[in-house]
């Protein structure tokens, strides 16, 4: 088990909207595809009586851009197999009048999680979270990762794959999210430095739970005071 407790040093980025003003807690969830984290943060919000965000997001940034849920589903967190690609299109594309579909998404999404996030206790899963609160003090940044046998072994029974199947997905997977945290944040997907915890689910949902419950007291604490 890996377990990190840190507060960033964020003295060096720009301070986001409303972080002194803000009296909720927010846990943010990055995680590894199969690590388990959607059921991990939905059990963690029905736990603590928190708002859990998800699916939810899509939805709320599909209203605000004009685009369908659908359209918004296939391009979040969503690089395809070639980033140069991505770039490419984006670049030539789309003119500076007219901005580009993904950006857009972004943009929106961003504007939905802080929104989100003023609006009370809540469980956010995903979508750059943590970078678009990374300056709120009344948020905890968690990561949840996993060995990838135990993961290709979640995705054989979830999605009913074979094993070889299972780990070419949860590599596409992984690669896709890793890709579009970085080109939009400018930071690694997963580093340790981006979070104030980071856990192995692993070692059972139960016991990631009580953890994360453990340092929201400690970071509503310290909000307090």
């Amino acid at each position: 088990m890996r377990v990190l407790s840190k507060r960033q040093d964020q003295t060096s980025q720009p301070p986001s909207e409303n972080q002194d003003s803000a009296p909720h807690t927010v846990i943010v969830i990055g995680r590894q595809y199969g690590s388990g984290g959607h059921d991990i943060g939905k059990a963690l919000a029905e736990k603590l009586g928190f708002d859990f965000y998800d699916n939810e997001i899509i939805q709320m940034t599909a209203g605000s851009t004009g685009y369908t849920p659908q359209f918004v589903k296939d391009r979040e967190e969503n690089m395809t197999n070639s980033l140069l690609y991505d770039l490419v299109s984006q670049m030539y594309i789309y003119s500076d009048t007219r901005e580009a579909p993904r950006d857009a998404i972004f943009e929106s999404e961003g504007k939905v999680i802080r929104e989100l996030a003023e609006k009370g206790n809540c469980v956010i899963l995903g979508r750059c979270a943590d970078y678009f609160l990374r300056d709120r003090k009344d948020c905890l940044k968690v990561y949840l990762h996993a060995p990838e046998d135990y993961r290709i072994k979640r995705i054989m029974k979830n999605e009913n794959l074979s094993e070889e199947d299972a780990r070419q997905k949860i590599r596409k997977m992984d690669r896709r999210r890793s890709d579009n945290y970085h080109y939009y944040t400018k930071r690694i997907w997963g580093h340790s430095g981006n979070y104030d915890l980071t856990l192995d689910t692993g070692i059972g949902a139960e016991a990631v739970q009580e953890i994360i419950c453990h340092m929201m007291m400690q970071v509503s604490k310290s909000h307090a005071d």
